[in-house]
């Protein structure tokens, strides 16, 4: 630093003074200016050391972490079956020796530098108590522990928890408890009672003062209620409620007192006559995970040596366990499927098909969109969609495409996008998905913006036919129909309602929710229903629903023509409404239905139709498909499922209720195998076709025959199983016992 030097007129030696004042002052700045600068370069070693002290805490933070996600990951991959526990508790504790080192190193970092930061901080307080160690090593310490208190999990420590006889852990208060067929079963069989209730007695010694997980498989008309053990303490329950289907429930507890015993309670919600629990396959392990059911110790033994208790013997039972094979259980049947079945450790049948990786290798995607499409400057792409389906097949016909993905870019789509008649014959794979949940086709072209109008809000849409709400659905996530009354003030009165003067329509949603023609409600007006045409073609949809009230002609609302060498498959597909029926496949080669949806159908939910003959080709597979409230118009047959002309059908864990006629039905000498299935009530008048299930051989040019496994139906007026008494039956585990005394049935073992 150097100042100005002083050359004015007054006398010397002032000036000298001055001068000499100058120098002192610059002399001092210069210092401060060399202090500053070593005081910063002790600074920026000062912050490099933090810097690396924070770097060290972050490491052992992600470390710490990394700790808890091998803990877990040891948990949920304990089974010792697998020989898999081992292994993850090993690299669990390798872990945990690496991290004590490095926290180690960390502690004296930060002891020494007498630094602290959050992230230090973080790394010490675990993250699911909020409990802060003094030390990261101690945490780490804690997480060790954890580890080695994880569970290996696997063995079932309850004898007989399949239920081949009624256990002696296994107890009841204020009711009723027996075991049939390998099910435990309580009922309330008195009004009045109180403290329903299942009780499982777990012996001293069994228990150490540690997580336990009890499992089971259940079904009830009560919710269930985990409460007032004796000797344990509740930690975490499954919540589990009325269910018509074998569900699994599980709860967590921890003893209290390894030297007694312990009594857990499973409590009805309900004290009326006739509320009750049905149980299966209960499990108790260590840990707080359930694993899938496997037998205990001593149940394998038994099993090995008492090889003539079917119940006892899971493994080898295909009622309860393994693979499926329909030509084993149906005699004479004539159809491969190209997956597996397959009964899990629940008893519950699966499936090994993944309709994703079919869809998938198809390359060339086209897009579509009603509201940004514009046929004339379409290239398909996402950015330039299609508008019209049948445009955008044409184009890909030009291109002499052999496979090709058409993807809704729009939730709710109208109904002319896709026009009558869909012609994929040219394609060798053809698929409709969709990037939304879920996309709907079968609202009015015309759109409109709500204005609220007094209550209900108006909407310019003409010759409504139905009104759909999609926002408010019902337990399979199909819309729920909005009631059509006579006037507006009517409307205005009355939630869920819709009133309509052919030129105008007024809707008023439930919760006053505003209607939205993009997001909530689609206004259905009289079309024909969506037919898609294929040849040697294989076709498939996924997450798409059809909507379909009436039509001057009478048409289903989804149907699939094809030849003998066609295939169809339907991931979520559902169909609400169709003049004739909902979906209706004809002459196909075959077709596939993965957990599909039929309602409101003037006759009926799914139809099965084929050429005839006396070797016919037609078959269908059905799994985890639901129809109920067919048959509107109470003209037609009237059912959930059907199948005629000497199809063969396959039904899988598939449900269907509250249709005007048989609720399923297969007629005209069918080959009919069905696993898990439930049918219920008829609402259609007392005759010999009320019934669960239907067979008939009418007009029958082949002899059929039905096989129906662990099926169940019927209700007090509605037969279980009927027939014309000219088609073999066969049973085994039916649930249902209102037959008719006409009815033969043949029992298989």
């Amino acid at each position: 630093m150097q100042l100005n030097r002083t050359e004015s007129i007054i006398s010397r030696d002032e000036r000298i003074k001055l001068n000499e004042n100058w120098d002192t002052l610059e002399s001092e700045v210069n210092n401060l200016s060399s202090d500053l600068h070593q005081t910063n370069e002790q600074i920026e070693s000062v912050h490099s050391l933090a810097t690396t002290a924070l770097d060290t805490a972050k490491n052992a933070t992600h470390l710490a972490n990394n700790i808890d996600s091998k803990a877990t990951e040891a948990l949920n991959k304990s089974n010792i079956a697998q020989g898999k526990a081992t292994q993850a508790e090993l690299d669990a504790v390798m872990a945990t020796v690496t991290a004590n080192a490095t926290a180690q190193q960390l502690e004296t970092l930060i002891v020494e530098s007498g630094t602290s930061d959050a992230e230090v901080i973080a790394m010490r307080t675990d993250t699911i108590t909020g409990e802060t160690f003094n030390t990261g090593g101690e945490r780490l310490d804690f997480i060790s522990k954890s580890v080695n208190d994880i569970a290996v999990g696997a063995v079932n420590l309850l004898d007989g928890g399949g239920l081949s006889v009624l256990p002696t852990w296994l107890r009841s208060a204020n009711g009723q408890l027996t075991v049939s067929e390998g099910v435990a079963r309580y009922e309330i069989v008195a009004d009045g009672a109180s403290a329903t209730r299942v009780e499982i007695l777990i012996p001293s010694g069994v228990l150490k003062e540690k997580e336990y997980t009890l499992s089971f498989a259940y079904r009830s008309n009560v919710n269930l209620d985990i409460r007032g053990f004796v000797n344990a303490q509740l930690l975490y329950s499954d919540t589990m409620q009325v269910t018509s289907e074998w569900k699994v429930g599980y709860f967590i507890f921890k003893s209290l007192d390894a030297t007694a015993s312990s009594t857990l309670r499973i409590y009805t919600s309900s004290y009326l006559k006739g509320s009750f629990i049905e149980f299966d396959y209960f499990k108790l392990e260590r840990g707080n995970r359930y694993t899938d059911f496997s037998p205990s110790t001593n149940d394998i033994v038994t099993t090995a040596t008492t090889a003539s208790s079917s119940k006892i013997a899971i493994a080898n039972d295909f009622i309860r366990y393994g693979k499926i094979a329909p030509s084993r259980d149906f005699v004479g049947w004539r159809h491969t499927l190209p997956f597996e079945l397959y009964r899990d450790s629940l008893g519950i049948i699966r499936h090994t098909f993944d309709i994703d990786s079919k869809i998938n290798t198809i390359e060339t995607k086209w897009y579509l969109s009603y509201l940004t499409g514009a046929n004339t400057t379409a290239d398909g792409s996402v950015n330039k969609p299609f508008r019209d389906i049948n445009f955008l097949l044409e184009q890909a016909a030009l291109q002499n495409m052999t496979e090709l993905n058409v993807v809704l870019l729009d939730a709710i789509n109208p109904q002319n996008m896709i026009p009558l008649t869909v012609d994929v014959s040219f394609l060798r794979k053809f698929a409709l998905t969709t990037p939304h949940s879920f996309s709907w086709i079968g609202k009015s072209l015309l759109t409109s913006t709500a204005i609220q109008d007094v209550v209900a809000y108006k909407l310019d849409v003409d010759k409504v036919a139905a009104v759909v709400d999609l926002y408010h659905t019902d337990y399979r996530g199909m819309p729920t129909e909005l009631e059509r009354v006579s006037t507006k003030e009517l409307c205005d009165q009355t939630e869920n309602s819709y009133y309509t003067d052919d030129v105008s329509t007024w809707v008023n949603m439930r919760g006053g929710l505003i209607p939205n023609l993009r997001e909530n409600i689609a206004l259905i007006r009289s079309v024909a229903g969506n037919q898609f045409v294929s040849g040697n073609t294989e076709l498939y949809i996924k997450n798409v629903g059809f909507l379909q009230r009436t039509s001057p002609t009478a048409t289903a609302a989804l149907t699939f023509l094809g030849n003998v060498n066609s295939k169809v498959f339907l991931d979520n597909v559902k169909v609400w409404g169709g003049t004739y029926n909902a979906l209706q496949f004809d002459d196909l080669g075959a077709y596939y239905a993965f957990g599909c949806t039929a309602t409101k159908a003037g006759y009926d939910g799914f139809n099965l139709h084929g050429r005839g003959g006396a070797n016919p080709y037609e078959f269908g597979f059905e799994y985890d498909c639901h129809s109920y409230g067919n048959g509107t118009l109470k003209s037609g047959t009237n059912n959930a499922f059907t199948a005629h002309d000497g199809a063969s059908i396959l039904r899988v864990n598939s449900v269907g209720y509250d249709c005007y006629g048989p609720v399923c039905a297969d007629v005209n000498g069918c080959d009919v195998l069905m696993y898990d299935c439930t049918m219920y009530d008829s609402t259609r008048p007392a005759a010999n076709t009320k019934a669960a299930f239907y067979f008939d051989a009418a007009s029958a040019q082949r002899e059929g025959k039905a096989v129906l496994i662990n099926c169940a139906g019927g209700g007090v007026d509605t037969y279980s199983i009927n027939s014309d008494g000219n088609i073999p039956i066969f049973v085994k585990n039916f649930k249902g016992n209102n037959m008719n005394e006409t009815l033969k049935l043949e029992i298989l073992p």
